[in-house]
This record gives structure tokens, sequence and C-alpha cells, in this order.
């Protein structure tokens, strides 16, 4: 019998072992010392203590110190209170602390047993941190919420469609202007609704309670508020289904968003304004960048045009030159006609190169006061005769029109190229306009446009009636040795040389075409202002004028020219030294003396100039008289140099005749004072 007691107590022993083992809490057991007889392995656990080394310890080691004295106290009362009180105890919340010191919540459950006459307390724990942590997060974003609404001003709302009751917020009700005693319906929703939003509003909702669907909505309104006014409102809503597919709750959320949508249209507004004014600024620049191209282009054209015609104009200087000597000795011999049509054409190859020079912009005009009309009228009969009679010439001249300040010449030129150009045009005959106006332009036209700066002008217009221009063509129009007409029928200098002598002339000239339609040419000239138009001057041609011995400087870096300079003027009976380039003229004039004359190239090479060879001489010797030349005669020398106010460029090629004049009347003039 005694055998089977010990067996039931060795198996009842095992049992709780087991039991201690595989408990999901922590269970202790303690004394009535206080100490600790049982830590099972989830207390192990839980603390960070082995069982060795806390078995024995007292049980006040797994609680925080400042509640060590009131866990004495409850002992005393627990141990000596009624039956009741000895049984299992209310879970109750207490802190435990680990063998590393932390504190953690907990919830203790603590019974007392008497076995052997002796008191044995046992206490059933669970860690609770998890779930505290979990219930402050929610806590937390509750209150989030909470202030996230008041904040944000947002109006809640549910649908129970099972029971059909919907529920508005005070704040949803104020947002709408639904006052507190009107029932919370879709009806009333509706009624507020604006009207032209009704099937807007009517088909989110019907889709969000389709179980086809996501459920969710979210609709921008428009609400008609008491007085009359418009109030714009946002709903983000979301509709819950059951598992045959039938709605059963909505909540949502609704916003005042008038201000926002207020300020999106005036931003919209602001952005379209602005966007407008993107589109001008950018066709403005694209138009400046055009011009700047095409004047970058029309530039660099006009560096290599210019260039060439320096160039050639050295050649035929010494090509001309040596004609005439020849001639002189050739008189009444047969072969005088050859000699006579290579100079002639040695001229035309002088005035070609006037063209490109006055495209290049770099001929000096001789520009004066004139009345644009008389020399439209002058050149009407010519005109006549040069378009043929299948055109009609009409003329409109403005009757008080300004003077204009132009090279009398070269506008007689643009005029009558611009007359066979359209003739040209015109090969069936049609109508060809020539006329004149004052015009002003402001300084917002100038800033807006690809024409002429600021400024009072005189503009010439010539229209016809011709085949117009495609615009690929007039894009190009203006570029030398570009031409349309067959091989023969044009050179392509016409339009090229007109550009050149407007911008020279400080002028503009603007093409408008369009093909069957004609074209018109404006040609802008600056106004003289304060100052009385005049006739052009006649032009003395005369004869060779002789030198009277007197000694004459050439500094002349091409040799072939200087060469035939020396030989003119030593025929003209002038006594003549020469010089390479500035530096060494400068030289000859300090070993030799002063001559009657220094007869200097502009364009040279060395850095040194025949401005730069002028300057030098007056510096030293200010009544040295001195007579420049050039084939090139680029921007010839500032503007406000008193040194040069009444200087001469004597161009090349010349003539004997013209050097024999130049150098006479520089000779004959009075010296600088």
């Amino acid at each position: 019998m005694a055998s089977k007691s010990a067996d039931q107590a060795e198996t009842q022993s095992q049992l709780l072992a087991g039991i201690l083992a595989i408990a999901a809490d922590v269970i202790i057991a303690v004394d009535e010392s206080q100490q600790i007889t049982i830590f099972n392995n989830r207390a192990e656990e839980i603390f960070g203590y082995q069982r060795a080394e806390i078995i024995g310890q007292p049980v006040e080691r797994l609680m925080p110190e400042r509640f060590r004295s009131r866990h004495a106290s409850h002992v005393q009362t627990f141990g000596d209170g009624p039956v009741a009180a000895r049984q299992m105890g209310e879970r109750q919340e207490i802190y435990g602390v680990r063998k590393s010191g932390e504190e953690f919540p907990a919830e203790a459950s603590i019974s007392r047993l008497v076995l052997g006459g002796k008191r044995t307390y046992t206490i059933v724990l669970r860690d609770v941190s998890t779930r505290k942590a979990a219930e402050k997060a929610l806590r937390n974003s509750e209150e989030r919420l909470r202030l996230s609404v008041a904040a944000g001003h947002i109006g809640m709302f549910e649908h129970d469609h099972r029971s059909g009751q919907i529920f508005w917020s005070p704040l949803f009700r104020e947002i709408l202007g639904v006052a507190e005693s009107a029932p919370a319906s879709i009806a009333t929703y509706m009624s507020i609704s604006h009207p032209d939003d009704h099937d807007l509003v009517l088909k989110n909702v019907a889709r969000a309670q389709d179980s086809a669907g996501s459920g969710i909505y979210d609709l921008e309104h428009r609400v008609v508020m008491s007085d009359g006014s418009l109030r714009w409102v946002t709903i983000n809503a979301q509709t819950y289904f059951s598992q045959d597919g039938r709605p059963v709750r909505t909540v949502g959320a609704l916003r005042n968003i008038t201000e926002r949508r207020l300020y999106l249209e005036e931003l919209e507004a602001r952005v379209a304004e602005r966007t407008k004014e993107l589109r001008e600024e950018i066709q403005q620049r694209e138009v400046a960048q055009a011009a700047l191209v095409q004047s970058q282009r029309m530039e660099a054209l006009g560096q290599l045009t210019g260039g060439i015609a320096h160039d050639s104009n050295n050649l035929l200087t010494v090509i001309l030159g040596n004609l005439e000597l020849i001639e002189d000795e050739l008189h009444g011999h047969p072969a005088m006609k050859y000699l006579k049509e290579a100079e002639e054409a040695a001229h035309m190859g002088a005035r070609l190169n006037q063209r490109l020079l006055m495209f290049a912009r770099r001929r000096k005009l001789e520009s004066k006061a004139i009345n644009l009309n008389d020399h439209v009228l002058t050149l009407s009969e010519l005109l006549r005769r040069t378009i043929g009679e299948g055109v009609d010439l009409t003329t409109n001249l403005a009757h008080d029109l300004w003077p204009a300040r132009v090279d009398p010449s070269e506008i007689e030129n643009a005029i009558l190229n611009l007359a066979i150009n359209a003739r040209d045009a015109m090969p069936d005959g049609g109508s060809l306009r020539v006329e004149t106006q004052n015009c002003v332009i402001s300084n917002e036209s100038a800033r807006h446009g690809n024409g002429p700066a600021a400024g009072d002008y005189v503009r010439l217009s010539v229209s016809d009636s011709g085949s117009g221009m495609p615009p690929a063509v007039l894009a190009r129009c203006f570029e030398p040795f570009f031409t349309t007409k067959d091989q023969g029928k044009g050179t392509g200098l016409g339009l090229s040389m007109l550009y050149g002598f407007a911008k020279q002339s400080n002028g503009h000239v603007a093409i408008s075409s369009e093909l069957g339609r004609g074209t018109t040419v404006d040609v802008f000239l600056p106004r003289e202002a304060g100052r009385r138009s005049s006739r052009d001057a006649v032009h003395d041609d005369g004869g060779v004028i002789p030198g009277r011995g007197e000694t004459i400087l050439v500094v002349e870096d091409n040799g072939q020219v200087r060469a035939l300079t020396v030989a003119r003027l030593r025929r003209l009976g002038y006594q003549v030294t020469e010089a390479e380039n500035g530096p060494r003229a400068l030289a000859v004039l300090e070993a030799a003396g002063l001559p009657n004359l220094v007869f200097s190239d502009v364009v040279m090479p060395g850095g040194m100039s025949g401005f730069d060879v002028a300057r030098a001489v007056w510096q030293r010797h200010p009544r040295q008289k001195i007579l420049l030349t050039s084939g090139f005669a680029e921007k010839l020398a500032p503007a406000d140099d008193p040194l040069f106010a009444d200087s001469t460029i004597l161009r090349k090629p010349y003539s004997l005749a013209d050097l024999a004049r130049a150098i006479a009347e520089v000779l004959d003039a009075p010296a600088k004072p």
C-alpha cells in the first residue's frame, strides 16, 4: 500500500514538473520567508535568471525596489486575512525587474497554500509589455487621428447599409451648412448638392456600392449654401462588403476645399497668362535669334567678300595702272583696241568690287541730305524705259517728305536694281509701285520686331505684282551671288548690295513676299533732321594734273602696287621715296626729312595701319600733309576722332587722273593749323 502511494506521488511530481516546464505563464512558488522555491522555464525566459541562481533567493529580487515595502504589507495582509482572501487572488497589474535591471509591466495572480503546516505562495505572472505597447500605440494613433481630423477640419460620416442609419459628425454638418435638426440622409445631401453635379454624385455612390469594384470613391463637387453661395467639397469614402457581396458599411470624410479650388483656378489662370507671355517671349527670342543668326551670317559673308574685294582692288590697281602706262607708249598702234577692251574689263571688275564692298559695308559712303522724291521723279522716265511697256509704273510720293541722309548715287542704283528685279519677276507684265513715306519707329516696335532701330526714317517702298518668292529663297535673298535667274541674267549682287548700303547708311531693308502675290521691298533711310535737302553735286572729271617737283613718300605693303604708284607719280613729275610698311615709313621720315606729302595705304600688315602712320606723323609734325588710300576702307576711323574729320580716302583701283587730282587737292589745301 505504501509502495502504491509512493508511485502516485512520483507520478504527480512528474506531472507537476511537466506542467511547470510547458506552462506559457511564469510560475513561481515562495515559502513563508519569501524565498523562491519554484521557478519554471517561462520564468527563466522572462526574468533572465537561471533556476540554479535564483532558487532560495528572496522574491523581492524580481520586483523594483520602489515596490518592495508595499509587497511586504500585502504579504502580511494576504497571509493573515480571512479564508476568502486566501483563495486564488484576483489578477492585478504589477511591475517586474529582469536580471538586466529592465523593468516591465505584468499581470499576476497570487494564491496561498498550506502544505505540511507551512504557508506557500504561488504566483502566476504574464509579461504584458507587448500588449501595453500596442495599447499605447493605439491610443497615440487615435489621438493623432482626432487631432488630424480637428486640425484638418474634416467631417466624418458613416452609413450602415443593413439598418439604413446614417451618421454625420457635427463638423460634417457645419461644412455643408446643414442644421442639427435636419435628418442625415442621402436625400438631404442631394438637396444641397449643386444641380449640375447630381449625376456625378449619384454615379460615384453607385460605383462605390458595386461589389465588382474597389468600393473606394474620391469625389469633388459643389454644394449650394443657404445664402446661395457655392462651396467646393471633396469626399473620400470606402464601402465594405459581406461575403455574399452586399454593401455593409460605408465610412468616409468630407473636407471644404473652396479656398484651395479658388487658389488653383487663380493659379491656372496665372499659369495660362504666364504661358502666353512665355510663348510671346519665346517668339520674340526666336525672332531675335533669327535676326542674330542672319546678322552673323551676313557679317561673315561681308568679311569674306570685303577681304576678296580688297585683294582684288590691289590687283586691279596694278592692272589698270600698267595698262595706262602702256597706253601712253602705244599711241595710234593697232593693238590699242585690245588695250581698251582690257581696260574696260578691268573697270567692270572695279565696279563689281564696289558692289561687293557695298554689301560688306567696307566702302565709305558719301552721304548728304537729299529729297528722295526728287530722285524718284528723276529716275521715273529711265525706269519706264527699263521695265518696258508691259509693266504699269505708278508712284505715290509723300508731299511733306523729310530729307534723308544717304549717298545719292547708291539710292538711285538701289531703285534701279529693285525695278529690274520686279520686271524679271513679271515676264507677262504687271504693276510696279514706288512710294515714299515718313516713318517713325517706336521703342516698342523696335524691341518686338526684326526691323530698324527706333527713330525717324524716310521709307522707300517698291512693290510688284510678280511671281513672289518661296520662304527658302526669301531667307537667302540677301546673300551675294545667290540668284534664281538663269545664267547670264543676274549676278545675285543687287539685293546684297542694297542690304549693305542700307546698313552702312544706318538704315534697314525689309522684304515681304508671297508666291503668286508679288514682293514688296521697304528701304528705311535715316531722317536728316535740321538740314535742307540738296541736289547732287556735279563731278568735274577734268584732265590729269601734273606735279611741280614736290616730294612724296609712298607707304604701301603690296610690292606691285607700290612699284606702279612710284612709276605713276614720277610720270606726273613728283620726286618719290618709298616704304613697305608703317615702321619703315617713320624711319625714312626721321632719316630723310619731311616730304611734301605722305601717300599711305590704309590696310597694312604688322599691326600699323595707315591711320596709325598718320597719327604718329602728326604727333611729331602736326602740319604734315597726308593722303590715304584703300581698297577696303573698313571702319575708316572713329567718328569722333578730330584728326580724320576732314580726311578723304582715295579708293582703289584709281586712274592716273584720279591720283593726280587727289594729290593736287591735298597739296593745294591749307595745312592743318
